[in-house]
């Protein structure tokens, strides 16, 4: 079981913080770390364990379980998490992105937090224009 201090995610958990704008077709700092961060760097250190991959596809199982399947990413290609524990403090069959995934994990579930960590370790194109939001 998760720590108590955890939220599950939920649907609405994917939206992004609105203090950060894009502008002319910028990308925000979550959309940056979406593109360059690896499921490998997000889950690992909280004690997911990567068991295969076939294709493009990995296969991961949660922390504390001994054996079996916890978890998929890059199922057909799409660049997201589907947990199917209930075991974890991820929804259930619910694909979520790297982005959300790290915000749940290192901020429990502050996208705020997680934005400005992200800006802090450089995911931030040059012209990202900060809004007062």
């Amino acid at each position: 079981m998760p720590p108590p201090q955890l939220s599950p995610v939920s649907r609405e958990a994917s939206q992004p913080p609105k203090k950060y704008h894009r502008t002319n077709g910028e990308r925000l700092p979550g959309d940056l770390f979406n593109e360059q961060a690896t499921w490998a760097q997000i889950l690992e250190p909280h004690g997911w364990t990567h068991l295969k991959s076939l294709g493009n596809e990995d296969f991961w199982r949660r922390p504390g379980k001994e054996q079996g399947l916890s978890a998929t990413t890059n199922f057909a290609g799409g660049d997201y998490l589907y947990v199917f524990s209930t075991s974890t403090i991820f929804e259930p069959r619910v694909g979520i992105s790297k982005f959300a995934a790290y915000t749940f994990l290192e901020h429990n579930g502050d996208f705020s937090a997680a934005t400005k960590a992200l800006v802090a370790q450089g995911y931030v194109e040059d012209s990202l224009e900060r809004g007062t939001d």
